[in-house]
């Protein structure tokens, strides 16, 4: 858990930094009185801070980068599509009333054919920017309903979950930064139908064939702040400004202090399309499939700022010796803007191959299920789930 809540906040971070968003900074003016010979300095400071708020803005966005990923959004959305495959239960795809099951899932999109590489995901987006890569992980159960009183053969689940990433992440300490948070929460409705009857032969019974659909509703929150840091510029200042014979000198100094936030929002809904076999041999039971996860839905790259702009410093005028103060009392504050943010969706086919181990000790089962995805890259779902039949 540790470490897929390390990748997860890894690479929202690097996405958020390495990624693109365009910020713009609207300097500061000052005024310091109505004589004729300061308002030759408000002009000449004016245009300092205006100097400096180019260079402010220039080093902020190297510092932020772009913030056009579709790729990345993509991949997040079909990364919370896999996780929202949780509390499966394929080890008892028949039962007598009801079965309970309760567990945790995670799920990955990898850009290349090796879905096992976490952390190269995180590499991959500190390297090139946009790249097709997620994950996402879920908390929830699954309540099954034998329904073979509205026809035989027929299985009717509910699924549901939620975790909340900010108290986990409180719980963990120093393993995640401050400032992550979120949610992620999965609801849907599933049918399996028994096609194929199961065969007894001996201390083995195979489970015959079933055919599985559904309707999944997954949503994903995560947000963090980054501590970027202030940004700032000074220029020094020695020179005859308002013609007077004297120079005037003192120092100019601009800076910003950024608030960040970085962030994924996604909500999809999925239709499953399954078929499924397995095999029992005394307590353990292996079971196996084909199918499809059909994908709608959006998913948005949130990138949110706010900053302090703060003009500091002082001119000593050369004729008087009067110190003008460049604080609050003669300046006008600046303001920043940020335009950010990438809209998108998961990919609309994403085939799977999906295989099960699970133990059967009396009506507890205990099950590893694991999905292997293609679609332009590869992902994968994995999880552990406990049932109980009645």
């Amino acid at each position: 858990m540790r470490r897929i809540l390390v990748v997860l906040v890894t690479v929202l971070l690097v996405a958020g930094m390495a990624a693109a968003a365009e910020v713009k900074v609207t300097a500061p003016t000052v005024d310091f009185g109505s004589d004729t010979p300061y308002d030759e300095i408000d002009t000449f400071v004016n245009n300092v801070l205006k100097t400096l708020a180019q260079k402010v803005e220039s080093d902020l966005n190297e510092r932020i980068g772009a913030f056009e990923q579709p790729a990345f959004v993509e991949g997040m959305a079909n990364a919370g599509i896999f996780a929202s495959h949780v509390g499966v239960m394929r080890s008892r795809p028949e039962y007598g009333l009801l079965q309970v099951g309760a567990g945790i899932a995670i799920g990955f999109q990898s850009p290349s054919a090796n879905p096992f590489d976490v952390e190269g995901i995180g590499q991959a987006m500190g390297a090139g920017g946009d790249v097709f890569a997620g994950v996402g992980i879920q908390a929830g159960g699954q309540v099954g309903l034998n329904a073979s009183f509205l026809k035989e053969g027929l299985f009717l689940g509910l699924r549901f979950g939620r975790m909340d990433l900010t108290l986990l992440a409180e719980g963990m300490g120093d393993a995640l930064p401050e400032g992550l948070s979120g949610s992620l929460s999965v609801i849907g409705l599933l049918a399996n139908y028994q096609l194929v009857k199961p065969i007894d032969l001996m201390v083995v019974r195979w489970r015959g064939v079933m055919v599985g659909s559904g309707l999944i509703y997954q949503g994903l929150e995560v947000k963090y702040q980054p501590d970027v840091g202030p940004v700032s510029a000074e220029q020094t200042v020695a020179e005859d400004i308002d013609g007077g014979g004297k120079d005037e000198t003192g120092t100019v100094t601009l800076t910003v202090v950024p608030e960040i936030e970085v962030g994924v929002k996604t909500g999809t809904v999925t239709i499953p399309l399954e078929v499924s076999t397995g095999m029992r041999v005394l307590v353990l039971n292996v079971s196996g499939g084909l199918g499809a996860d059909l994908a709608f839905g959006s998913s948005n790259l949130i990138f949110n700022a706010n900053a302090d702009i703060e003009a500091s410093g002082s001119i000593t005028h050369g004729e008087t010796g009067a110190n003008l103060s460049i604080d609050s009392s003669s300046v006008t504050p600046g303001s920043a803007t940020l335009d950010a943010g990438t809209d998108g969706g998961p990919s609309f086919v994403n085939p799977k191959v999906f295989a099960s181990i699970g133990l059967l000790l009396g009506p507890v089962s205990l099950e590893i299920p694991f999905t292997y995805y293609i679609n332009k890259g590869s992902g994968f779902n994995a999880g552990i789930t406990l049932g109980l039949t009645f």
